[in-house]
């Protein structure tokens, strides 16, 4: 019996322990460590790349949401966000960075490889998730802070020379992409640089053509593309 076929006939009292034994299991040091080495044996990383991963931390929280057990897809994620940092700084023509934010930083996918990328650097993680800003703190050393729903009211102390906002505008409507916005001119140094993703054309096409719901109800999704071909956004909050 599959995982979903047995969590649909399992009483919740019963899979909700059994989902956390699982987790628990997926992300023992030992397995991580041993997916991080064989990444680092892979033909396909480069030189630089080699050295980055060979430094950072294997140890996955059984709590990160972003790992579902596949840790080449997890650390490769990391790899990519610091390919684009490293465009991004060298065509803003940037070389000194002394203090980082990663908004939100999760458990800390891509933050592990910030630390080491960037050794000098003073690095602040963010996050809604009590438990993920404590566990960023103590893995990493990063300075921890709490975020908030509402964006308009979040400040920080010390000006940031690089903010990384992986995945956070897929979850926000119009406004708070907005928020986002102005929480980056407002915790930026003046040679600051904020490198952010976000969805586009690529997924538009995917969910229209039924390859992948990203969680999105069926009846909904043409709301979503529509509201995206007219406006460049997605200007309301789906709730699934």
């Amino acid at each position: 019996m599959k995982a979903d076929e047995l969590k649909a006939v399992l009483p919740r009292r019963i899979r909700r322990p059994l989902g956390v034994t699982r987790r628990w299991l997926r992300a023992l040091p030992s397995r991580t460590l041993r997916q991080k080495t064989e990444l680092l044996k892979s033909s396909s990383l480069e030189p630089d790349e080699i050295d980055l991963l060979s430094k950072v931390e294997s140890r996955i929280s059984p709590r990160d949401g972003m790992y579902a057990g596949d840790g080449e897809h997890y650390f490769r994620v990391g790899l990519s966000a610091i390919h684009c940092i490293n465009e991004a700084l060298n065509d803003a023509q940037i070389d000194s960075i002394r203090n980082i934010l990663d908004i939100p930083c999760g458990y800390g996918r891509v933050l592990r490889f910030l630390v080491h990328r960037f050794p000098r650097a003073r690095i602040t993680a963010c996050e809604l998730a009590t438990e993920a800003v404590e566990f960023c703190a103590q893995t990493f050393g990063a300075e921890p802070v709490l975020s908030s729903e509402d964006l308009t009211g979040l400040s920080f102390e010390t000006p940031f020379d690089l903010i990384w906002c992986g995945s956070l505008f897929t979850h926000l409507d119009a406004a708070g992409m907005v928020g986002l916005l102005e929480l980056f001119r407002g915790g930026l140094s003046p040679n600051g640089l904020a490198v952010f993703t976000t969805q586009g054309e690529r997924v538009a096409q995917r969910m229209m053509a039924g390859e992948y719901d990203y969680g999105i109800a069926k009846e909904q999704i043409p709301i979503i593309i529509e509201t995206y071909r007219q406006s460049g956004t997605v200007s309301l909050r789906i709730r699934t």
